[in-house]
């Protein structure tokens, strides 16, 4: 049984099971945002989920401000692998900004 009030307030909809949250994401473009030598998240990288690739952007300047080094269209592009970068965060967001944000707390 789905707690219905859960599912009201629930950003992803329908309590957040695994199943929505990829159907959710599969419908929003992702953009993958790298930080740079001396930053707080130095050899992280952010994943950020949205609308438009514009939104991603907002989503992230909401996260972290202007703390963050360069965007991409992918973990591949980014250098995830080539450079051993670990994930801090994965943000979604829609137009007004971040709506739900699991890894880093920072505000």
């Amino acid at each position: 049984m789905v707690d219905k009030k859960r599912e009201e307030h629930h950003p992803l909809g329908n309590g957040g099971n695994v199943l929505n949250q990829v159907v959710f994401k599969r419908l929003l473009r992702s953009q993958v945002f790298t930080f740079g030598v001396g930053q707080e998240h130095s050899g992280g990288y952010c994943i950020v989920h949205a609308p438009t690739i514009h939104a991603c952007r907002l989503g992230m300047f909401q996260k972290y401000g202007r703390h963050w080094a360069f965007q991409y269209k992918d973990e591949e592009a980014a250098g995830v692998g080539k450079y051993n970068l670990h994930k801090v965060a994965e943000i979604v967001a829609n137009e007004e900004g971040v709506i739900q944000s699991d890894g880093d707390t920072t505000e």
